[in-house]
């Protein structure tokens, strides 16, 4: 036997639930962040302004491997050939803001941002050892 679907009719009904809002932009540029809620990387920088990130020293550590693994990500882009990687903007802000805010910061903290910064302006296949 064929399929069916060939055959099937479907009729568009809108729902609308009274008093709803019924004018979603679907082309809006923040429409998939209000599905989905925002990607953290659109954040990072905020979040070290309003100190989110700085409060206590577990959020700067996990800050700080957010930031390790979104310059990892944007240097593998690089070397596959990609000419402007989507967060390089993002990875190189937020790898220089850690690196200004040395008193917020511990040491090791701002070595892994000037070793990343210097990783993504000229990355090598020999990746360090994780």
């Amino acid at each position: 036997g064929g399929s069916d679907f060939g055959r099937m009719n479907f009729s568009k009904t809108a729902f609308a639930s009274e008093g709803a809002d019924t004018s979603i932009d679907f082309d809006a540029p923040d429409f998939w962040d209000k599905v989905l809620g925002s990607n953290p990387r659109d954040t990072m920088m905020t979040r070290l302004e309003n100190k989110e990130a700085t409060k206590t020293p577990a959020a700067r550590e996990a800050f700080v491997k957010e930031a390790q693994d979104l310059a990892d990500e944007v240097v593998e882009k690089l070397l596959e050939g990609v000419a402007h990687p989507e967060y390089l903007d993002t990875a190189v802000a937020v790898l220089m803001r850690i690196k200004a805010m040395h008193r917020t910061f511990i040491p090791e903290h701002v070595k892994v941002a000037t070793r990343l910064l210097k990783e993504i302006e000229k990355p090598s296949t020999r990746r360090r050892a994780a």
